[in-house]
């Protein structure tokens, strides 16, 4: 006997209490079995077998998606360390189809900074968080995260220069390499200037210590202007399109 097709109602129910069960393991900690939840409520609410719809039942319809699709992104992003950075696709998805009919939702726009962030796109993350800031400075959750951004970027402009630094200091210390195992076959040969060739052993390290002192400076000096350069050209970006579009978010 061929199972019986669902109503629209029977679609509906079945993903409101769905989206209940999840928000309830979604608050015990318990993110993969909540994205299970909000995942099969989903499929109710974006069921091929969903056919014409009532004005009211499409009114319900967008209630009960929103939520689910805004609730699993949460869910993926707990599952995924904020300090492993990484873009995830399938929540990038499912917020931009929730903005592409709510542009103004602002939890939409929430999980969306916290996607940029968590991709490793400072800037896009830093300029809506600081929107949102703006629009709700009564909302802890929006500060909190801005400011935890503002940390991972710092921390990931520390890691570059570390970066850059150690390569500095590769290519300066196999050129020292060289001159002291210079050094040391010309002792071997010349026991005589053995305090000479100790002595110039000692000015070649200073002076190319020194040189990477003065190197790494002026890497970091120039690091800090392009960040500077940069909050400028958005700053510039953000007058130019607040003053075009006064109610874009």
């Amino acid at each position: 006997m061929a199972e019986a097709r669902m109503t629209n109602q029977q679609h509906l129910a079945a993903a409101q209490a769905l989206k209940e069960e999840g928000n309830e393991l979604l608050q015990r900690g318990d993110y993969e079995e909540a994205f299970s939840k909000y995942e099969e409520g989903l499929r109710h609410v974006e069921s091929e077998l969903l056919y014409q719809m009532a004005p009211e039942e499409q009114v319900e319809l967008l209630r009960l998606r929103t939520p689910l699709l805004l609730n699993s992104v949460l869910c993926d992003l707990r599952m995924n360390p904020e300090d492993q950075t990484r873009r995830l696709a399938l929540s990038e998805s499912r917020v931009k189809s929730v903005l592409k009919l709510q542009p103004k939702n602002v939890k939409a726009l929430f999980r969306m900074a916290q996607l940029h962030g968590r991709a490793g796109e400072f800037r896009e993350a830093r300029e809506l968080l600081e929107k949102l800031c703006q629009q709700e400075p009564d909302e802890r959750a929006f500060r909190a995260e801005l400011a935890s951004l503002k940390k991972r970027e710092r921390a990931a402009e520390l890691e570059t220069a570390a970066f850059w630094g150690g390569a500095l200091r590769k290519g300066l210390a196999e050129p020292r390499l060289e001159r002291l195992e210079g050094g040391q076959a010309n002792d071997a040969h010349d026991q005589d200037q053995e305090s000479d060739g100790s002595f110039n052993r000692r000015a070649v390290t200073m002076g190319l210590a020194r040189l990477y002192v003065m190197l790494e400076r002026v890497f970091a000096s120039l690091l800090l202007l392009w960040r500077s350069l940069v909050q400028k050209w958005g700053a510039g970006r953000r007058h130019d399109r607040d003053h075009s579009s006064p109610h874009v978010l």
